[in-house]
């Protein structure tokens, strides 16, 4: 199974989490009544205490802000907004970098970037660039060169213990790709389904705070996945060009064994090196969102301040 199928597999996931988004509505609703009385009772007490200014300011403050949540808990229009910010960070947004990357956007943007990333740390899986030798042809190339046998099998079997060692660290580049594009993702949505119990206290001057906090967390997720899929699209586009050069030099002929392997050590280590700084930077991608909003992502440890 490709790794592009991944997307497959947690798509429903990310769905039915997306179902979900209208679950707390009635319940926020019932919330946004209690916040009113809540604005209207602190109106009247300053009123009582001679701070008639005060009080007016309180009920013109939860008069302007109370048509933000009626209109977003009227009919559908929770799941219609909700549906229309999930486009516009999965799709409309990364939709320029997608496009400068040379890769595709449109609704799969994600599967094509898990794609892209996957296959640009496997040669073997890109379609060969030039005339592929035969069989026979390798050999007749090996019969006529001064190679030796041994040092011809010591060298593919050198060539394949780094290619396994390479597969498990891509195999971790990998997961960090899956984290970084579907994890906010997720959290998107999760944020999705309570954002209405915390914007129903937004004509609450004292807990109003939690509405925005809550902006603020969702701000913070979209962009981890646009920063995440930017991320994926430099990591792509500079893992293919490095390890096709690295392919290049380890075919190339009428070098000794003993300078052969040592090609392929330096590109091993460099491979790796540029792999794992990749799947570094992918698991950053929350907090690299996260410190330019200047709020709490997925993974921070306190609540915005």
């Amino acid at each position: 199974m490709a790794l592009g199928d991944v997307s497959g597999l947690l798509e429903p996931l990310v769905s039915t989490a997306a179902g979900m988004s209208g679950a707390f509505v009635p319940l926020a609703q019932t919330l946004l009544a209690l916040s009113v009385t809540l604005a209207l009772l602190f109106a009247v007490y300053d009123w009582w205490l001679g701070a008639a200014s005060a009080a007016l300011a309180r009920i013109v403050r939860a008069g302007l802000v109370l048509t933000v949540p009626l209109y977003l808990f009227a009919g559908g229009n929770w799941q219609s907004s909700v549906q229309t910010l999930t486009h516009f960070f999965s799709q409309e947004l990364p939709a320029p970098i997608l496009g400068s990357a040379g890769q595709g956007g449109g609704p799969e943007a994600i599967k094509n970037t898990i794609e892209k990333l996957s296959k640009s740390m496997f040669p073997n899986s890109r379609p060969a660039k030039g005339a592929e030798k035969s069989t026979w042809e390798k050999v007749v190339e090996f019969i006529k060169s001064d190679e030796t046998f041994g040092g011809a099998i010591l060298s593919s079997l050198t060539q394949a213990l780094l290619e396994l060692i390479l597969f498990a660290v891509a195999f971790f580049v990998s997961l960090a790709l899956v984290f970084a594009l579907y994890g906010p993702l997720l959290a998107f949505q999760i944020g999705a389904i309570f954002g209405p119990l915390l914007i129903a206290f937004m004509p609450f001057q004292p807990l109003s705070h939690l509405a925005r906090n809550w902006l603020q967390f969702m701000l913070s997720q979209g962009f981890a996945l646009v920063v995440g899929i930017t991320t994926a699209a430099i990591g792509a586009v500079s893992i293919e060009s490095f390890s096709d050069q690295m392919a290049t030099l380890g075919r190339a002929e009428g070098v000794p064994w003993f300078e052969e392997l040592a090609i392929q050590f330096g590109g091993f280590m460099a491979s790796a090196a540029v792999l794992v700084f990749v799947g570094f930077m992918l698991f950053k991608a929350d907090d690299i969102a996260a410190a330019m909003i200047g709020g709490g992502g997925a993974g921070a440890g306190g609540g915005a301040r």
